[in-house]
């Protein structure tokens, strides 16, 4: 680990890619809510597929170890302490993979849970993101069920044996790479005014990752591939959004498990949606090309890291 401004930096190594081209992709599973052991199985398939087809970066779901629906459970202790041994059952189970997958679960931290990220690859956790922005109506009310990042009172926490950082402040660079960094913001965080993704971007991320887990409505999937287009336009990044799946829809919402990759405002692969079984949406983004727009104009002048 080493610090550079007010962002952390965490180095490993990735499977090679050449000319630039770097391996994405995003999953939809159809997991089982609260039953955080099948759901590590499923993860684990999901890992194994990707590094078998070469990706470098996988994408999950948000809150997709415990299932986001769980409602008044995510106060128990006992499915945070089985989320907990899924999460660690995955670790042990991909030791060998060099694929860096991100994914959700709930993390009892000071007392306090937590919605977050975990990143993972070969064996260790790499880090843990917190979400930062917490719906309080609509299609949930995380409020009531988990602390915003801006409650987290600490920089590291150990988990499932192993001690990682813990922040919004993580960035993650592939070893012996300059430019491939990536970083992660979880479902409405993209919907702020000001989204993490931007504070990460302008800090040296060339990736933002979404781990999402949004309702559907009328029209409201137009809406989102627009605004993964916009921000990945804006931000002159790549873009992989990951949605909760069908399985989620065990309450009065509804779920799609939208996947969406994107690099400069293009569109380059959309998941199935309402799928039944488990989805992945693979794509080689060009990061020479990425970091070359990056160094110029308003970009340029916009960077902070």
């Amino acid at each position: 680990m080493a610090k550079r401004g007010s962002f952390s930096y965490t180095y490993r190594s990735m499977p090679p890619f050449t000319h630039g081209f770097f391996r994405t992709a995003g999953a939809s599973l159809p997991l089982k809510v609260a039953d955080p052991a099948h759901n590590a199985d499923l993860v684990v398939e999901m890992v194994l597929r990707a590094e078998a087809e070469g990706v470098h970066l996988l994408v999950l779901p948000e809150l997709c170890l415990s299932g986001a629906t769980c409602c008044g459970l995510f106060r128990q202790e006992t499915l945070l302490t089985a989320v907990e041994e899924a999460l660690l059952s995955i670790i042990s189970k991909t030791k060998d993979c060099g694929c860096v997958t991100v994914l959700g679960l709930p993390v009892l931290c000071e007392n306090r849970t937590f919605n977050c990220a975990a990143v993972i690859q070969k064996g260790s956790l790499l880090g843990l993101v917190p979400k930062s922005h917490l719906p309080g109506g609509g299609d949930f009310h995380e409020k009531g069920f988990f602390a915003p990042a801006s409650a987290l009172r600490t920089s590291s926490l150990r988990l499932a044996g192993y001690d990682a950082p813990i922040g919004t402040d993580l960035l993650f660079r592939a070893e012996g790479s300059e430019s491939l960094i990536f970083g992660v913001e979880i479902g409405e965080d993209f919907l702020a005014a000001s989204p993490p993704g931007c504070r990460l971007a302008q800090a040296g991320a060339l990736i933002i990752c979404n781990l999402s887990a949004q309702g559907e409505l009328a029209g409201r999937h137009e809406k989102r591939r627009g605004m993964v287009l916009g921000q990945s336009a804006r931000l002159c990044a790549g873009y992989v959004y990951a949605g909760a799946g069908a399985f989620e829809s065990t309450t009065d919402n509804v779920f799609s498990g939208p996947v969406l990759i994107a690099e400069d405002g293009n569109l380059f692969g959309e998941g199935e949606r309402f799928s039944r079984t488990a989805q992945m949406v693979v794509c080689d983004m060009d990061t020479q090309r990425l970091s070359a727009r990056r160094r110029s104009g308003a970009w340029a002048a916009a960077r902070t890291d």
